[in-house]
């Protein structure tokens, strides 16, 4: 049987946020790795009532954009363009709460 007990950590503001970010981010890397996709850096997000889970190439990568349409394809995602972001291609899916975001734009 679980049980919990309020002296286990988790006790200053934003601990528990850091806690399921990276929770989410680690999950979201093993889709990438069990697929043998080169790693994107994740970050997470409340954006309103949305929890935004988003991942980027490392500054520097080369062929950015394909590396994360490979990533969009493991993550069942669909194309989505911004005006005024030339040159930038984002993949997207939306399961409310959940909004995951894979962009080529280099973090």
């Amino acid at each position: 049987m679980s049980q919990f007990s309020t002296q286990t950590g988790m006790q200053t503001p934003g601990q528990l946020d850091v806690f399921f970010t990276q929770s989410m981010a680690r999950s979201v890397a093993a889709v990438g790795s069990t697929a043998g996709l080169a790693p994107l850096e994740w970050r997470a997000r409340t954006l309103q009532r949305e929890i935004v889970l988003q991942g980027s190439p490392p500054h520097g990568t080369d062929r950015a954009a394909e590396l994360c349409e490979r990533w969009a394809t493991a993550l069942g995602l669909d194309e989505f363009g911004y005006d005024g972001l030339e040159g930038i291609i984002t993949w997207s899916r939306y399961e409310s709460p959940w909004l995951i975001e894979v962009s080529s734009e280099s973090g």
